[in-house]
């Protein structure tokens, strides 16, 4: 949300953006995602499909993170992104394996 709501500060910490337009779509494009993530927990049904996406999502997101950064194309702040979004996938993991355990 955060290059949605202040660009300027969103590129002082991140580093310039040439397609402002791409940074605002992608936000757009998390905020969809994750926002559909949380509406499923919080419905207290558990769908496998749901599950493997959000963990795939987030696994992604951390591989584009350290990636890109390492390689020098991206801040090196998104190195924390990747952290967090490898957080998010041992959550999804963890929540699937819960529910695996309690179907046996």
């Amino acid at each position: 949300m955060w290059g949605l709501i202040d660009i300027k500060s969103f590129m002082k910490v991140t580093g310039p953006k040439t397609d402002l337009w791409l940074v605002k779509t992608v936000a757009l494009l998390l905020i969809t995602a994750s926002f559909s993530f949380a509406v499923a927990l919080a419905a207290n049904t558990f769908h496998w499909p749901v599950a493997v996406l959000a963990a795939c999502y987030n696994a992604s997101l951390a591989y584009i993170d350290f990636y890109y950064a390492e390689k020098k194309v991206i801040s090196p702040v998104y190195i924390m992104d990747g952290i967090v979004e490898l957080m998010f996938v041992l959550t999804w993991i963890m929540i699937m394996w819960q529910q695996r355990s309690s179907n046996v």
